[in-house]
């Protein structure tokens, strides 16, 4: 590749109008996305499908079965190195961290290369925390609401993630039903502990608060009772669980109804809910 490029005989570009002044015809192109739906190939395709002598070539070994606007070749590549590539490519990069089998390890002593015994074994590595940027909708970033989880800021956003030309961007959900299902999903972030629900609930009159605590060998760390409320909370380590008497769900029973939103408003005072 570097030989040819270096010649002039093999052009690298982002976009098909930096090829203005080195395009010349016959010429082999290399274009993607796969799909061939979106990308520099749909440029190509409108230009050569009339002409019978030129032709796809599809090197891609899963594509479907399907028609195309103009001759079409199905050469599948395989993309997997030999041991002697493999070699000339370590050798080539001299990358910083290497995960490699033995046998293709270079000549020469290597620090940066860690070795693995093959299939069935397994080795720790330690790999660089990298992110990938996106940009977001202007619509989709007006109709965002914040709140403080501690120190940090949190939103829930409802987006499709749309990838184009090697950049992400957010955009608001096209599908109706499921972003009204999202609307009406609520998320919540926080600890409930027995004393500060015992003490919210007293402040609502609720007097009659017991705690019981837990079973070691269980997951439950203590219930809270109120028996004012026909209600129990159970909170465990990692989630509360709470157990209401609000009868059927065809035909709840209106004042047990009424005790649950108690419960539930002195619940959310201790959460936040995004």
């Amino acid at each position: 590749h570097n030989d040819l490029i270096s010649s002039g005989r093999l052009h690298i570009v982002s976009e098909v109008h930096a090829l203005s002044k080195e395009y010349k015809e016959p010429c082999i192109v290399f274009a993607g996305h796969p799909s061939l739906r979106f990308g520099p190939c749909l440029h190509f395709l409108r230009r050569w499908s009339s002409n019978k002598d030129n032709v796809l070539i599809l090197t891609d070994s899963h594509i479907p079965r399907q028609s195309f606007p103009m001759n079409y070749l199905i050469a599948p590549l395989d993309p997997r190195l030999t041991g002697a590539q493999a070699r000339e490519q370590i050798q080539q990069l001299s990358p910083q961290l290497s995960v490699t089998p033995h046998e293709w390890i270079p000549a020469g002593d290597n620090a940066s290369i860690t070795c693995y015994g093959g299939c069935m074994t397994s080795v720790s590595v330690q790999t660089p925390i990298s992110s990938i940027p996106v940009t977001m909708d202007i619509d989709l970033a007006c109709n965002l609401h914040v709140k403080k989880v501690g120190d940090v800021p949190a939103t829930r956003v409802a987006c499709d993630v749309l990838e184009r030309d090697g950049t992400r961007e957010l955009v608001p959900v096209q599908d109706a039903e499921a972003a009204l299902h999202h609307a009406n999903q609520r998320v919540v972030f926080g600890t409930v502990t027995a004393p500060a629900l015992i003490s919210a609930l007293m402040r609502k009159g609720v007097m009659d608060c017991e705690v019981i605590t837990g079973d070691r060998n269980q997951s439950i760390l203590c219930t809270v009772k109120a028996p004012s409320l026909s209600a129990e909370v159970h909170l465990e380590a990692e989630r509360c669980l709470v157990v209401t008497g609000m009868g059927s769900e065809l035909a709840p029973d209106p004042e047990a109804v009424s005790k649950a939103r108690i419960l539930h408003e002195v619940l959310l005072d201790q959460l936040i809910e995004i």
